[in-house]
């Protein structure tokens, strides 16, 4: 078995609050709309008391298991594989308001949606993991920079290519005459999205051994310690911002003195 935490209490008790709070929400906002329909208030927070009941038990048995099983491949595709199976299935299910996103199951409606998200979220936490020696690998920021780099260049206006070709460039003076000062506040942009991206993704690299101020956030969230999660986060956030903004005014003046040039 896993070693318990003591945060463990913590998060059980945090998420009871959270149901708590969300049957006394959803009384709160349903109470006028029920009592109208079906003549009694408590008609839609009886049934979400309900699944919470189920819910719960639910909730306690999960903590019970090794959260090692949950790593392991034989769990991770079959539950890929069944959250496919089941996005397939709601297709030739009977339209529920005009759309195929429920089926009944033992007279309960279910969304495949949601378990998607939950098999989504294991196979990305069993990715991460495995690749943990390589998350600061520069290669995991080019697919913005690419993408943005292919998309400026394809929205160059074609009148202005063919202008181009008329005036004899030749396809590589094209390329750095033409094409790439008009994509190049796109393809900025794509560096300074990936600049970003890629602190935050450091930042929460400490929840796999990554290190960096993430470790801070996480530890201060494990002893709920405000002033440790703002030692981590705030400087992560500064940081971002201050790349974003620098990034900002090397795109202005890149376009700016390229159009100078022109």
């Amino acid at each position: 078995m896993a070693r318990k935490l003591k945060s463990d209490r913590i998060l059980f008790t945090a998420t009871l609050l959270l149901v708590c709070l969300s049957v006394v929400m959803v009384y709160s906002a349903s109470a006028p709309v029920a009592l109208q329909r079906y003549g009694q208030a408590s008609f839609f927070v009886i049934r979400q008391v309900m699944w919470a009941a189920l819910g719960l038990p639910m909730l306690w048995f999960l903590m019970k298991v090794d959260y090692r099983t949950y790593r392991e491949p034989v769990f991770i595709w079959c539950c890929l594989g069944l959250a496919t199976l089941a996005l397939v299935a709601v297709l030739f299910s009977a339209p529920v308001n005009s759309a195929r996103r429920w089926f009944g199951m033992a007279g309960i409606g279910v969304q495949p949606s949601e378990f998607a998200k939950l098999a989504a979220i294991i196979f990305i936490a069993a990715i991460l993991e495995r690749r943990m020696h390589r998350i600061d690998e520069v290669t995991y920021s080019l697919l913005p920079i690419v993408r943005n780099t292919v998309t400026g260049i394809r929205g160059v206006d074609p009148n202005v290519r063919e202008a181009g070709v008329a005036m004899g460039f030749t396809p590589r003076q094209l390329l750095w005459h033409v094409e790439l000062p008009l994509a190049m506040p796109t393809i900025v942009a794509g560096i300074r999205i990936a600049t970003v991206v890629g602190i935050g993704l450091a930042t929460i690299a400490a929840a796999i051994g990554g290190g960096g101020l993430g470790t801070l956030i996480f530890r201060g969230v494990a002893m709920v310690d405000n002033r440790l999660i703002l030692a981590g986060a705030l400087p992560a956030a500064a940081l971002a911002l201050l790349a974003d903004v620098v990034l900002t005014v090397v795109e202005r003046r890149l376009t700016r003195s390229m159009r100078d040039e022109r």
